[in-house]
């Protein structure tokens, strides 16, 4: 077993409030590997919603994008901008 599936295996069975992140638990329900930000496609993929959906919260100024430096393209969501904007909407 690898590094990545210990931890994962660790983190899918904590719950959100011990991980203090609604929507890190559920990226790492989805099999994705912890970490801070995930591209928009993992965000579609663990929330359940579009890739549009994203991008027009986005471009109505509702949820905010990370380009990560020296990049031009591959926008980041953050996860704690995901836990506010879930409870916010």
């Amino acid at each position: 077993m690898t590094y990545q599936e210990e931890i994962r295996k660790e983190v899918v069975h904590m719950v959100p409030d011990e991980l203090n992140s609604r929507a890190l638990a559920f990226a790492v329900a989805a099999g994705l590997p912890p970490q801070m930000a995930y591209t928009v496609s993992q965000t579609a993929k663990y929330t359940g919603l579009n890739k549009q959906t994203l991008y027009r919260e986005h471009d109505a100024g509702r949820l905010a994008f990370v380009m990560p430096n020296g990049n031009t393209k591959g926008y980041r969501i953050k996860v704690d901008e995901v836990d506010r904007w879930m409870k916010e909407n």
